[in-house]
C-alpha cells in the first residue's frame, strides 16, 4: 500500500482550488469579441412646402457593431430629424428579437452620409432593419437592391411616399431592384389627380345649372387620365426591378438569398388553460340561460321596443358563442355571453329597481363585493406568468366595476334629485336606462373577476415576481411606448387623444405604485400605436394579409414561450379573439392581435437578474480597476502552477 503524506493533500488541495477557480471564472471569460460591419444604400428625396419633389438622391447607411452596454449611436451628415433617429433604434430593437439574439452587451454606430440638405423621414426603417439582421447574423447583402419603408410591430414593411421618385432615384444610382411596401405598386399621381378633380368639380356645376341635379356620381375613369401609375411598369422603363414587400421575411431574402421564415410549431394548448377556460365559459354561458328564463317568464310580455331590441342583441351575441365554442374559441365564448348577459340583466334591473333605494341599495352592496374581491386579490401570491397575467385580468375586471358603481352612485342622485324637483317620471328615460345598464355591467364584470381569479394557481416556470422587478419592467416598457408615441406624432397626423390618455395613465400607475397596472396600461397603449402604424396607409384588401401576418407572428411568439414552460393566457386568450372577429370587425380584430403579441412577450420584461447581476459585478471590476479578467485568470493559473511544481520539487530525495 503507498503512503499518503501531507504533501500529497496539499498538492491535492491545490489542484482542486486551482480547477474551482478556473471554473468559476469560465461564465465570465468572454468569447472572441464581436464585430460587425455593413453598408447599405437608401434612397432620399426633399420636398418643397407644397409637398412637391424638388430633389433626391441615394444616402449611405453605414453600421458597425461592437461589444459594450446595449448602446445606440447615430452619426448623421447633415442633421436628422428625430423620426430618422428613432428608426434606426426600432431597427435594432425589431434585428435583436427577430434572431432572438441578446444585444445588452452590443453597441451599434449607425452612421448616415448624403447630399440633401437635411435627412428625415421613418422610411429608412426597413433598410435599417435589413442591414442590423444581416451583421448580426454575419450575413452578406446584395447592394444593387434598395427598400423603401417604415418597420413596423410583427415584421411588417409599412408605407411611404414619394415611391415613384425613389424608383427613377434608383435606377440613376445603379441599383437593380427595388423593394417597396405590399399595396403601393400603384401610384397616385398628385398632378393627374388635382386636375382630375378640377375636371370633375366643373362637370358637377354643369349638371348642376342644367338638371338642378346630379344623376350620378362623377367617375374619374370616364375622364381617361392616368391618375396612376403602375410603378412594375414604370421601373421596367426606367430599367429597374421593382419588387412589393410585405414583411422582413421577404426583403431578407432578396437581399440574402437566405428564407428566414420559420416553420412555425402549432401552439399546443395548456391543458390546464383548457380546461379552466372551458369552465369559465360554460359558466357564463349557462348564466345567460338562467337569466333568460327569469326575464321570459316575468317581463317579455311588458317589454319595450329598446327592451326588446336588447334581447335581440342578446340573442346574436349567444349565436357567436355558440359558433365559437364549436372552433374551440372558448374566450371568444366566454366573451359573447358576457355581453349577452349584461343585455338581459340591464332587463331585469328595469322591472325590479325602479326607485333611488333600491338602486343605491344594489350598488352598495356591488361596491362592498368589489372591495372584499380587491383586498382578496393583493393577498396572492403571483409566481408565475399565469398568475400575473391573471391577476391582471382580474384586477382590470375590478377597477373597472369600482369606477362605474361610483359614477352610477352620482348619476342614481342627480337624476333623482331633477325628477323631485320637477316631478316628471323619468323611470324610462334614457339617463335611467343608462343607469340600469351600468348596475348590470358592473355585476357581469364582478362575477367574471371571480371566475378568472381561478387561473392563479402557481402553473408553470417560476418568476421573481416582486414589486421592483415588475417596476423595472414597466419602467422599461413606458420608455419604449415613449419612443413609439413620438414616432407615432411624427409620422400620423390626426390627433391621438385615447393613445396620450393611455401613456398618462401608465404614469399615474408608476407613481402611485401600481407597477403591474403599469406595465398592463404601458404593453395595450404601445399595442394600440403599433395598431395605427401598422395600418396606416394600408389598403382594406390587404387588412386580411395584414392580420394573416401577426398570427403567424402571435403564433411564433407563443410556441417560443410553450418551450421555457410558459403559456401566456392572456396572450393567447386576444389572440383568439382576435380570430373569432376576424370576419365581422377586422379594426378590432388587428387590434387584439396586437395585445396578444404584447401580453405573449411580457416574460422578457421580467427574466430573473440574478445572473446578470452576477457578471454585472464582474463587468465593473473589470472596467473600474481596467484589469483584463482573462489575463488576470492566466496570471492567477500561474501563480498556482508555480506552486505546484515547487512543492513537487521539495518532495524530491
Amino acid at each position: 500500500m503507498g503512503v499518503v503524506t501531507d504533501k500529497s493533500y496539499f498538492d491535492a488541495i491545490l489542484l482542486l482550488a486551482a480547477a474551482l477557480i478556473l471554473f468559476s471564472f469560465l461564465p465570465y471569460v468572454s468569447a472572441d469579441p464581436f464585430s460587425a460591419a455593413g453598408h447599405i444604400t437608401l434612397l432620399a428625396v426633399s420636398e418643397n412646402s407644397n409637398n412637391y419633389i424638388e430633389s433626391g438622391n441615394t444616402a449611405d447607411l453605414y453600421l458597425e457593431i461592437k461589444d459594450g452596454n446595449g448602446k445606440v449611436y447615430l452619426d448623421t451628415f447633415p442633421l436628422s430629424k428625430i423620426d430618422t433617429q428613432l428608426s434606426t433604434r426600432f431597427a435594432r430593437d425589431y434585428a435583436c428579437h427577430y434572431l432572438d439574439k441578446d444585444c445588452s452587451k452590443l453597441d451599434f454606430f449607425y452612421t448616415i452620409r448624403s447630399d440633401s440638405l437635411i435627412i428625415g423621414g421613418p422610411s429608412a426603417g426597413a433598410a435599417a432593419a435589413v442591414l442590423t439582421i444581416a451583421l448580426l447574423d454575419n450575413q452578406k447583402i446584395d447592394q444593387s437592391i434598395a427598400v423603401t419603408g417604415t418597420i413596423n410591430s410583427g415584421g411588417i414593411i409599412g408605407p411611404v411616399g414619394s415611391i415613384k421618385a425613389k424608383i427613377a432615384i434608383a435606377s440613376a444610382n445603379n441599383i437593380k431592384k427595388v423593394l417597396i411596401p405590399k399595396g403601393k405598386r400603384y401610384y397616385l399621381e398628385k398632378e393627374s389627380l388635382l386636375l382630375a378633380e378640377h375636371i370633375a368639380k366643373n362637370n358637377e356645376n354643369i349638371n348642376e345649372s342644367r338638371n338642378k341635379t346630379i344623376n350620378k356620381p362623377i367617375n374619374y375613369t370616364d375622364l381617361n387620365l392616368n391618375i396612376s401609375t403602375d410603378l412594375y411598369e414604370y421601373g421596367k422603363e426606367k430599367g429597374i426591378e421593382v419588387k412589393e414587400v410585405l414583411t422582413i421575411d421577404e426583403a431578407m431574402r432578396e437581399y440574402t438569398g437566405i428564407d428566414y421564415s420559420i416553420n412555425l410549431d402549432e401552439i399546443t394548448l395548456d391543458p390546464l388553460y383548457v380546461i379552466t377556460m372551458n369552465k369559465i365559459a360554460k359558466d357564463l354561458c349557462e348564466r345567460y340561460v338562467k337569466l333568460q328564463q327569469n326575464w321570459k317568464s316575468q317581463h317579455e310580455s311588458e317589454g319595450s321596443k329598446e327592451n326588446i331590441s336588447l334581447y335581440d342583441e342578446s340573442i346574436l351575441l349567444i349565436n357567436r358563442s355558440n359558433i365559437a365554442m364549436s372552433k374551440g374559441q372558448s374566450y371568444a365564448a366566454a366573451s359573447f355571453c358576457f355581453g349577452a348577459n349584461v343585455n338581459l340583466n340591464t332587463l331585469l334591473f328595469n322591472a325590479t329597481l325602479q326607485t333611488a333605494e333600491r338602486q343605491n341599495h344594489q350598488l352598495e352592496q356591488l361596491f362592498a363585493a368589489v372591495i372584499k374581491a380587491k383586498n382578496d386579490l393583493n393577498k396572492q401570491e403571483l409566481e408565475t406568468i399565469t398568475d400575473l397575467q391573471a391577476y391582471l385580468v382580474v384586477k382590470e375586471r375590478l377597477d373597472e366595476a369600482e369606477d362605474i358603481i361610483k359614477k352610477t352612485l352620482d348619476a342614481v342622485k342627480a337624476i333623482w334629485t331633477i325628477d323631485t324637483a320637477n316631478k316628471i317620471n323619468i323611470t324610462n328615460s334614457l339617463e335611467m336606462e343608462s343607469i340600469y345598464y351600468n348596475i348590470a355591467f358592473s355585476a357581469e364584470r364582478l362575477y367574471s373577476a371571480y371566475l378568472w381569479s381561478s387561473f392563479i394557481n402557481h402553473q408553470g416556470r417560476r418568476f421573481d415576481l416582486n414589486e421592483d422587478v415588475i417596476k423595472e419592467g414597466c419602467i422599461k416598457k413606458i420608455a419604449e411606448t415613449e419612443e413609439r408615441l413620438q414616432y407615432l406624432h411624427l409620422t400620423y397626423p390626426y390627433e391621438v387623444t385615447d393613445i396620450t390618455i393611455g401613456i398618462k395613465k401608465a404614469y399615474d400607475n408608476l407613481h402611485n405604485d401600481n407597477y403591474k397596472q403599469c406595465l398592463s396600461q404601458a404593453l395595450k397603449t404601445k399595442a394600440e400605436i403599433d395598431v395605427i402604424l401598422s395600418v396606416s396607409g394600408i389598403d382594406d384588401q390587404n387588412l386580411q394579409e395584414l392580420l394573416a401576418v401577426k398570427s403567424n407572428v402571435i403564433n411564433q411568439i407563443i410556441a417560443k414561450q410553450q418551450k421555457k414552460d410558459i403559456f401566456p393566457i392572456l396572450g393567447y386568450s386576444y389572440y383568439e379573439y382576435s380570430q373569432s372577429l376576424a370576419d365581422k370587425d377586422i379594426s378590432s380584430a388587428l387590434i387584439y392581435a396586437e395585445y396578444a403579441i404584447e401580453f405573449s412577450n411580457i416574460e422578457i420584461y421580467l427574466d430573473d437578474k440574478t445572473i446578470t447581476n452576477q457578471r454585472n459585478i464582474f463587468n465593473e471590476i473589470r472596467d473600474y480597476l481596467s484589469i483584463d479578467i482573462e489575463m488576470v485568470l492566466v496570471f492567477i493559473i500561474g501563480i498556482l502552477a508555480g506552486v505546484f511544481l515547487a512543492s513537487r520539487n521539495n518532495q524530491q530525495y
